[in-house]
């Protein structure tokens, strides 16, 4: 009877150790598993291309910052991607599937600024932390900022401010031209602030639909205010290629200085040689920098996909290094370790040094001011004129209680 007690409580505690040993296993190969990262952004709808670039400079910049291993903290980069479709109601759909079916760590991406404000409230709810690099309503790191969500690109206010004293020496009065959007009303009410702050009247404001592709009536309006000088907000592809386009038809750049945030490539090449002695504020220009990110991004960018980086593509690949600085400072992917993180994360990207304001998580960073000129090809293409540095585009802090 001894005896087979003995045998009995040794197969116990053997079965005992097997199952605390099988536990281990499992914590290990969860620990030592991949970190999943969901990518949302525009793959088609009237943001696909912008969506695109925003992807592929996204995995360059996970490249960049891993030395090419697409490893962190020993493990695997795991990247599930989802698109958006340009549609509100599609994107948090996507982030609810990334979050609940998924298990992602992190979320990123997203263009748009009406898709971003709703998918932040989806990651906030679930504690993932959620990265964006385009999206720039000064609303996600102001009004509805909640302490899950960053924001690596510029918000329209920093582009305003560093713009608004250069725009308002062009003359007195000043007429703003922007999307029916989330994305066109923030950017009219910064552009308003920062006019004024210099002395200029804004005497007017035009907001086409979102995805327009006939701006006559909306010209003929600025044409008839008669002001010095008129603004544009551009958003979306017939922003970029026709509405160019019909301003020149309607001879607006004889009759007013017109000035803009400059949006991209596409829409350069949309006013052509007539652009030239333009100076407005621009995001990025893969010409206007040399350092060893931009030289990177541009090189693999032009070896992968045979064409330049583009803003979008600049805005990708920041949040993929800002990404990758954030999971080795947390040493983590605990939720509540890697907004830590973030806070205060100080990293180097395209236009040089970035630094993520703990107070609100806006980036701060320098901002271009350039004129158009004539180089070599049949646009004209931006010059630098001035880098203005963060300690001048750094903008109030409006995240309730967060001063």
């Amino acid at each position: 009877m001894k005896r087979g007690r003995i045998i009995s409580i040794l197969l116990t505690l053997a079965l005992l150790l097997t199952t605390i040993s099988l536990a281990g296993c499992g914590d290990n190969d969860s620990e030592n598993g991949p970190i999943k990262i969901g990518v949302i952004s525009s793959q088609s709808g009237a943001l696909e291309a912008w969506g695109t670039d925003e992807i592929r400079g996204f995995k360059l910049g996970i490249e960049y910052a891993t030395n090419g291993t697409n490893k962190v903290l020993g493990r695997d980069i795991e990247l599930l991607i989802e698109d958006d479709t340009t549609d509100a109601g599609v994107g948090v759909q996507k982030a609810v599937k990334l979050i609940e079916q998924e298990n992602v760590d992190l979320l990123t991406g997203i263009i748009s600024s009406g898709i971003a404000l709703g998918v932040m409230e989806k990651a906030a709810a679930a504690k993932v932390p959620y990265l964006i690099s385009s999206a720039a309503s000064d609303a996600i790191t102001g009004e509805n900022f909640n302490e899950y969500t960053f924001r690596v690109g510029r918000s329209f206010r920093q582009g305003t401010m560093a713009g608004g004293s250069y725009i308002s020496e062009q003359g007195e009065t000043f007429y703003i031209l922007a999307p029916d959007s989330v994305a066109g009303e923030s950017y009219t009410n910064a552009w308003k602030k920062d006019i004024e702050l210099n002395g200029g009247k804004v005497i007017g404001v035009t907001t086409p639909p979102a995805d327009a592709t006939d701006f006559t009536p909306f010209l003929q309006k600025v044409k008839d205010a008669k002001p010095d000088v008129l603004v544009l907000v551009i958003v979306g592809a017939s922003y970029k290629a026709k509405l160019p386009q019909q301003i020149k038809e309607l001879g607006l750049m004889d009759d007013m200085v017109v000035t803009a945030d400059i949006a991209d490539i596409e829409f350069l090449r949309g006013l052509g040689t007539v652009g030239e002695g333009l100076v407005g504020t621009i995001i990025y220009h893969y010409s206007l920098f040399d350092n060893d990110e931009n030289n990177f991004l541009v090189r693999r960018f032009e070896e992968e996909y045979n064409t330049v980086p583009d803003l979008f593509a600049s805005a990708g690949f920041t949040g993929g290094i800002a990404m990758i600085k954030a999971l080795e400072k947390a040493n983590s992917t605990d939720s509540e370790a890697l907004v830590k993180a973030f806070e205060g994360l100080k990293f180097n990207s395209v236009k040089g040094e970035y630094i993520i304001r703990p107070e609100d998580h806006q980036t701060l960073q320098p901002m271009p001011v350039v004129e158009l000129i004539m180089k070599d090809k049949e646009y004209a293409e931006p010059k630098l004129v001035k880098l203005v540095p963060i300690e001048n585009t750094t903008p109030p802090i409006t995240a309730p209680g967060r001063k």
